[in-house]
């Protein structure tokens, strides 16, 4: 008779972490935890700004730290077609600077890092040549991208073909 007393205790506690187990070690889950924010790139706008949905609204993000050609100049085109490659229609991460947390320019852009596939899409916009990195902007890419200047320069690409210096 006691034994019988426990069953009802004992389904509960096994029900408990049955149904625990399958949230704790969902894949989903694990996914949100490492990654809480990823936003679909709508469109973009120029190699340096894109259009992401964000808490269901239309926000424009400036990729913090670069420069790149404004339409009409030189290598428009071109770098269009990198970060248009590179993240349009993909989910990507932002990383906002310390210096500039969830804070917007004077064009009512957020700033940030854009990070899609464990990348830095800022910094590969200055490798592939078709951006500059903007030499004031300080924080923590600050290597990677005189890294990658100095690489794209070293190897004559994009912008810094002879013929487009």
């Amino acid at each position: 008779m006691k034994s019988n007393q426990f069953m009802p205790v004992l389904l509960v506690i096994f029900v408990f972490l049955f149904c625990f187990s399958l949230f704790a070690f969902s894949p989903k889950l694990r996914r949100k935890e490492t990654f809480p924010n990823l936003w679909p790139v709508i469109r973009i706008i120029n190699a340096d700004t894109i259009v992401i949905r964000r808490y269901g609204r239309l926000e424009r993000v400036k990729l913090l730290g670069i420069e790149s050609p404004a339409k009409g100049s030189l290598g428009y085109e071109q770098a269009f077609r990198i970060i248009e490659k590179l993240i349009n229609g993909r989910k990507v991460f932002i990383e906002f600077s310390p210096n500039t947390q969830g804070k917007w320019d004077r064009d009512g852009r957020l700033l940030g890092y854009i990070f899609y596939d464990n990348k830095n899409m800022n910094v590969e916009m200055v490798r592939s040549g078709w951006a500059r990195w903007q030499n004031d902007a300080f924080g923590q890419y600050a290597e990677k991208f005189q890294y990658a200047q100095e690489e794209a320069k070293k190897a004559k690409r994009g912008l810094w073909k002879e013929e487009n210096i």
